[in-house]
């Protein structure tokens, strides 16, 4: 018995000197590199040399570079042929043109973003060449959704012109950004905070991204900033493309993928009706066990989410 207990304080006697052990060595190291640190700065201050450079004229003028922050909107004239707005696409690809973005729209348009200015004016002579009278061309800004939560704790937000407002002055956008584009569109409650998501042009993106380091100010507060993305489905059916009120498909389930509603499921086995008819239409091999469109797990919605990603970005 004796021995025993011999042995648990020993025990105990090792694990205290192993702790002092670790307290000595990371107050040893904190003190070492708190001198290096200072050795650093020290040599920096005396250099002139700016560990991060502060926010000037100089320094931002990249924003507003020779990146193409138009898309050409090319419209099909009356008379000109159903087919005229894929010859505009291969006369673009033939051309071997730089270009962002390149499709036809349902309305016949064709959506063209080159990757810089100089590419854009290639691109209207060459649509000018080839069709002349037969399209008329109209230049727009290239305008994403971006997201943000403000956290409960922060308080009601204001209205959404007076936020806008807000936004670009704590930003100074307006002073860095040539003719910017910043407008809050909804602010919507969640359990986590108020989503906040604002419409801006392809510069004030890029300002946000490389000089706020992709995040926004407000109210003395910074927030991460990401694309608002949406796909659009039906709970109806379960498919992509289109919403329940104009959906002509036979009901399914979002749990078992029976051909009931999810309000009538008394399964408790998730299984994927847009997982198996990939598998089945397609030849794929997606994993089927489990609800569909679920973010995480459903490769159907993940393969339409970044197809939709690359279209709306």
């Amino acid at each position: 018995m004796d021995t025993a207990i011999g042995h648990i304080y020993i025990y105990y006697i090792y694990i205290f000197i192993y702790h002092i052990y670790i307290f000595i060595g990371q107050w040893i190291l904190k003190d070492a590199l708190e001198q290096e640190i200072n050795k650093y700065v020290t040599h920096l201050t005396e250099t002139g040399t700016n560990i991060i450079a502060p926010t000037t004229d100089e320094n931002m003028s990249d924003v507003n570079s020779e990146v193409d922050d138009k898309i050409l909107i090319i419209t099909p004239v009356e008379g000109a042929g159903e087919k005229e707005a894929d010859l505009i696409q291969q006369s673009i690809r033939s051309k071997n043109l730089p270009t962002k973005k390149l499709f036809k729209k349902p309305n016949g348009d064709v959506l063209l973003q080159c990757r810089e200015k100089r590419n854009r004016q290639e691109a209207l002579d060459i649509l000018k060449e080839d069709f002349g009278s037969k399209i008329s061309i109209k230049e727009d800004k290239v305008l994403t959704k971006l997201e943000f939560t403000v956290e409960r704790e922060r308080g009601d937000l204001p209205d959404k012109e007076a936020l806008t407002q807000e936004l670009l002055q704590d930003n100074e956008i307006d002073k860095y950004v040539h003719d910017s584009t910043l407008k809050v569109l909804i602010t919507r409650k969640t359990r986590r905070g108020v989503v906040v998501i604002m419409l801006v042009d392809s510069m004030t993106k890029k300002f946000l991204s490389q000089h706020n380091l992709n995040k926004i100010k407000w109210n003395h507060g910074q927030y991460s900033l990401k694309d608002h993305m949406y796909v659009k489905y039906c709970f109806h059916c379960q498919g992509y493309g289109h919403w329940k009120k104009d959906c002509r498909n036979v009901a399914a389930c979002k749990r078992c993928a029976g051909n009931h509603s999810v309000w009538e499921c008394q399964n408790n086995v998730h299984s994927c009706v847009n997982c198996k008819k990939a598998n089945i239409q397609y030849g794929r091999n997606y994993n089927i066990w489990h609800m569909a469109h679920h973010r995480d797990l459903c490769p159907s919605y993940r393969a339409v989410y970044n197809r939709e990603r690359n279209r709306q970005l």
